[in-house]
């Protein structure tokens, strides 16, 4: 709305009032509403009338726009849940605010039962790559023993349950790369012993606004510890454990570490070539992933020679 104010000869004044749009709590969507209240015909007729079964809707007591699936989870209706997959829901359907169904498991008091439901219609236990907390890390975080077991039987990375490796990722979300360092700086070197993989792997390679600040936090430690040969050891006799899809993390590590060196020992050198060539040759997959690979291992091993 325009409003003139103060005439001045020879100026005009001119006040403006924008409108206010009133921020509207969210009110719970009907077809939540009924899975709540547990009415699965209710819930039958709004499917068959042509709701969306992988839309988001509001829910007033989660404060977050989700699926039907995910309030059947939340709201603890396994005979609803098993009603969604058998439709063809979506396992991995994420809420406006990012959480899949498994986190939704993790955060309510879901049985155990839905978890291995949504595991057996292909749900990942990982959750989702926006989250930085995984279903794993929520679950051990409200005492939820029997979804850990269930999660972890599943394929999801036991580091989040392993105490300093999920309080490291914590960390890294958290506190500054300076504060991380002087915490975890003795413990970088700690091997997880399911993924095989040590807390410097997962700073170096650490996603976000600071990515670069800590990959380069992470060199310079390596230096001032006077732990590269150790590292670079440690790092060739890990690699062929370490899960496939976890492996580039590794070898972005060695890559830095060579590029960081002066000179290889002949020791290293025989160490580091011929796992680094049976990887290439064996581990490595004709996918635009395996050919990242390759290139990278290749790299090495020109570095290495």
């Amino acid at each position: 709305r325009l409003k003139l104010m103060n005439i001045v000869p020879g100026q005009i004044q001119f006040q403006f009032q924008l409108p206010t749009v009133p921020v509207l709590p969210r009110k719970t969507d009907s077809i939540i509403k009924c899975i709540i209240d547990r009415k699965l015909e209710k819930l039958k007729k709004f499917i068959r009338g042509g709701k969306n079964l992988n839309g988001l809707y509001p829910c007033a007591e989660w404060n977050d726009d989700i699926t039907p699936l995910i309030a059947a989870v939340a709201f603890t209706n396994d005979n609803i849940c098993t009603f969604l997959l058998e439709e063809g829901a979506n396992p991995n359907m994420q809420s406006a605010n990012g959480w899949a169904p498994l986190h939704y498991a993790a955060m309510s008091k879901a049985p155990v039962s839905v978890v291995s439901r949504l595991i057996t219609a292909k749900a990942d236990p990982e959750g989702t790559p926006i989250q930085i907390y995984t279903p794993l890390q929520l679950a051990a975080n409200n005492d939820r023993e029997d979804i850990v077991k269930e999660l972890m039987m599943s394929g999801a990375f036991a580091e989040r349950n392993l105490k300093i490796f999920y309080d490291f990722s914590c960390a890294i979300g958290l506190k500054s790369v300076e504060d991380v360092f002087n915490e975890y700086g003795k413990h970088m070197l700690v091997v997880n012993p399911v993924n095989h993989l040590t807390l410097y792997d997962v700073s170096f390679n650490a996603i976000g606004t600071n990515a670069d600040q800590y990959l380069q936090a992470s060199i310079k430690w390596l230096r001032e510890s006077q732990k590269i040969d150790l590292y670079l050891e440690e790092a060739t006799n890990r690699l062929p454990k370490i899960p496939k899809h976890l492996q580039d993390m590794v070898v972005n590590c060695l890559t830095a570490v060579f590029n960081i060196m002066k000179e290889i020992s002949l020791r290293l050198s025989l160490l580091v070539i011929p796992t680094l060539l049976k990887y290439l040759i064996l581990e490595s997959k004709i996918t635009p992933q395996g050919l990242n690979r390759n290139i990278s291992v290749v790299r090495l091993l020109w570095l290495g020679c």
